[in-house]
């Protein structure tokens, strides 16, 4: 999922019985610059079911025991930015992906800042990396996250299909040395 559609989630979109997140809306600002739902998804197709995964479920299960947004702070919807410095944070305390780079202050001295290069939208494309791995087919793949035409799915991971494509191809190699 998109973290504006994480964002903009509410407990009625997550039906446990049938194991489903209903993805029908986005974060998104009015014209005042304030975080609203929108009324749609980032593309028509955006409009979609998710399966809900056993170790999501169990944690979901344990964890929402309200109504409403799932994502709030004070009764307001969090930004994107402020979950994705969030999630930086946490990756450059567990040393992932570090860089330091050098700033110049006010007074025209420099530091060295240290910073993770990840954000939150490289979990989804981890999550769509692991699909392709575990051999899930790509017009599924598609429509789960939401990708209007397969083309976009295809060309955006082109160098995973690439190397799994190798693979099955090995497979059709070992087949036909075999039948001698």
């Amino acid at each position: 999922m998109r973290i504006g559609e994480i964002l903009a989630l509410n407990i009625n979109d997550i039906d446990f019985d049938k194991k489903i997140i209903s993805v029908s809306k986005t974060l998104t600002r009015n014209i005042n610059g304030e975080l609203i739902v929108g009324t749609s998804t980032k593309t028509e197709t955006g409009v979609r079911t998710i399966p809900i995964l056993l170790p999501l479920q169990l944690i979901l299960e344990k964890y929402l025991t309200y109504e409403g947004y799932l994502f709030l702070e004070n009764d307001k919807f969090i930004f994107p930015s402020v979950i994705n410095s969030h999630f930086k944070r946490i990756c450059k305390n567990a040393n992932i992906k570090v860089t330091t780079r050098k700033v110049r202050k006010s007074n025209n001295t420099y530091v060295n800042l240290r910073t993770s290069t990840v954000n939150t939208h490289m979990l989804r494309h981890t999550f769509a990396t692991r699909c392709i791995e575990a051999n899930m087919n790509p017009a599924v793949l598609q429509k789960i996250l939401g990708h209007k035409d397969i083309q976009v799915t295809l060309n955006t991971y082109t160098s995973i299909f690439n190397k799994y494509k190798e693979k099955e191809f090995e497979k059709v190699e070992q087949y036909f040395s075999q039948l001698h």
